[in-house]
């Protein structure tokens, strides 16, 4: 994973695909750079190097992250723990 990259928010993926309003969360292949990327409505993001090779997601989660070279935010599915604490429901 990218450590030039601070974790925000995060969210398991059906309290995402709520918040997106949307009933699926699609991975995608770009077929010209080979990355990942995911769909959500109409929210788009990336998806962890960890995922994208394993090709599956144990406890997957979607962050909101930022880029500490840009600070462009933009979001990531990763899995649990990979990059951040836990997410816990209370």
């Amino acid at each position: 994973m990218d450590r030039n990259i601070s974790f925000g928010r995060a969210l398991t993926v059906p309290q995402f695909k709520a918040e997106c309003g949307s009933n699926a969360l699609g991975i995608k292949n770009n077929p010209t750079t080979g990355k990942f990327f995911f769909v959500c409505g109409t929210t788009t993001g990336k998806v962890s190097n960890k995922i994208s090779e394993a090709g599956r997601a144990i406890k997957p989660v979607v962050s909101l992250c930022t880029s500490l070279e840009d600070e462009d935010p933009f979001w990531m599915l990763h899995e649990q723990g990979e990059g951040i604490a836990d997410v816990f429901t209370l």
